[in-house]
């Protein structure tokens, strides 16, 4: 090695046979030496192969940027991907719907056959993919992930597409046709970000009457509309359905904003989540005006879908008290602001906050801005409260606790971690040493508000 001359800055040298001792190694600096003990025809034959994947990947992503830049659509691109990886693909939105799918593999199975016929993934398909927690997977993993089931005749490639941080839609490949090489990963995963810039291009929004409904909206929001009859005869005129049933839901993300292409996906998504639904971005938030069927509750009619969308794309939504005139609108609005502060402070990392859970809280904050708040507090739950403090004890939480399921005292002492006879005890304690009457419908309000009030304080 001594005959060799001194090498570029950065070059590997990759040496079969055996390695020399350290003084018989040349003084290079920023080289790197690599030894094997396989033979030379064997490194040359692994090297060669691996030089040819990585020529093929980068060739297979030029023909992918290729098909993208036609302008063709998705189904042009997952044909053009079916061409490079040798394997067929699909492509469905989080909605389970199937936006491209290759003919080949509907050929496969039959259910596969009728997702292709209806356009949308079978129920009993998606449950399967639950029960093993596929999309979860994925999501640990950022990175397209394998999986093969015993009984399964071919394994899967499922991968994640996201656009802004905002998950869209999810691709998956069989390997029908020959097993899947390193190399087919960093293809779908570089394909992923082309799915998400052809998506991108499809921009729901610009349509004439969706700005209508956002103008109107906005006009509510911002308190433009000051007649009752003016607001019902817009809305008509847009084909809004009203009830006494109505609801503002307003989205958060979880860093207190939601911006540009970002807050559209989330808008379009939710959309489908939240029949009779009306949108707008307000205020770097997205504001939904929704209509229930007459004297339901919105907090009852959340469904797992919506619930899961928003955790696994780290965002949370309040949602208002009921109102039954547009014109309380505004108000709802406001009070589903009130709901997202007030429930950051008091539980923190929650994904929804209904207004009715933080009504109490609500009526403090307001009375803190004409005087303490402690001057509002009941004196015995102020004395409990330091009593606790000074000897240890758990008086309040038994309170609140027993307060919360005073018909089911049995859930306060599993909330609690304590027997039952041990909940009634502690009750019995309280009521004897603070003089509290908790039969007494009044006193049990401002027992309540004042539990409210201290969370608020502290």
């Amino acid at each position: 090695m001594e005959h060799l001359p001194s090498p570029r800055f950065g070059i590997s040298y990759l040496c079969t046979g055996p390695m020399p001792d350290d003084s018989q190694l040349p003084a290079w600096e920023g080289v790197n030496l690599v030894w094997t003990s396989s033979p030379p025809d064997y490194v040359i034959r692994r090297v060669s192969e691996s030089l040819a994947q990585q020529y093929r990947y980068q060739s297979a992503c030029g023909e992918l940027v290729g098909a993208l830049s036609t302008g063709r659509g998705l189904q042009h691109l997952l044909d053009c991907a079916y061409r490079v990886l040798g394997n067929p693909l699909i492509v469905v939105d989080t909605s389970y719907k199937i936006l491209a799918i290759n003919a080949d593999l509907a050929l496969q199975r039959a259910d596969l056959a009728r997702q292709k016929d209806i356009g949308y993934m079978l129920d009993a398909n998606i449950q399967a993919m639950k029960r093993v927690k596929l999309y979860e997977h994925a999501r640990q993993f950022h990175y397209p992930y394998y999986r093969k089931d015993p009984e399964a005749a071919h394994g899967w490639i499922t991968a994640l597409v996201y656009s802004d941080g905002i998950e869209v839609a999810q691709i998956g490949v069989m390997d029908c046709n020959r097993p899947f090489h390193r190399y087919d990963f960093e293809l779908v995963h570089f394909l992923c970000r082309l799915v998400a810039l052809d998506m991108q291009k499809n921009d729901f929004y610009g349509t004439n009457v969706n700005l209508q409904h956002s103008v109107l909206l906005g006009d509510l929001l911002n308190g433009d509309v000051t007649d009752g009859e003016t607001a019902t005869v817009r809305s008509a005129q847009l084909g809004w359905v009203l009830s006494n049933s109505m609801y503002i839901i307003t989205v958060f993300d979880q860093h207190f904003g939601v911006f540009d292409r970002k807050a559209r996906l989330v808008s379009e998504a939710l959309h489908s989540l939240l029949p009779n639904s009306r949108w707008v971005i307000y205020d770097n938030k997205i504001v939904y005006f929704v209509t229930y069927p007459a004297d339901s509750y919105a907090e009852e009619a959340l469904n797992d879908g919506l619930l899961e969308y928003l955790s696994k794309n780290k965002l949370s939504a309040a949602i208002s008290g009921r109102f039954q005139t547009l014109l309380e609108l505004r108000q709802a609005y406001q009070q589903s602001l009130a709901a997202f502060e007030l429930g950051c402070r008091v539980n923190p990392g929650q994904t929804v906050y209904c207004y009715r859970d933080y009504l109490p809280y609500h009526i403090g904050e307001l009375l803190s801005r004409h005087a303490p708040l402690r001057s509002f507090c009941h004196p015995a739950v102020l004395r409990l409260a330091e009593y606790d403090h000074a000897n240890q004890t758990q008086y309040l939480a038994t309170l609140s606790s027993y307060l919360k399921y005073a018909e089911t005292p049995h859930k306060a002492a599993d909330e609690l971690f304590i027997h039952k006879n041990t909940l009634f005890y502690r009750i019995r304690q309280i009521k004897e040493r603070f003089g509290l009457h908790l039969e007494d419908g009044s006193e049990r309000m401002r027992i309540q508000l004042t539990l409210a009030f201290l969370q608020l304080i502290q």
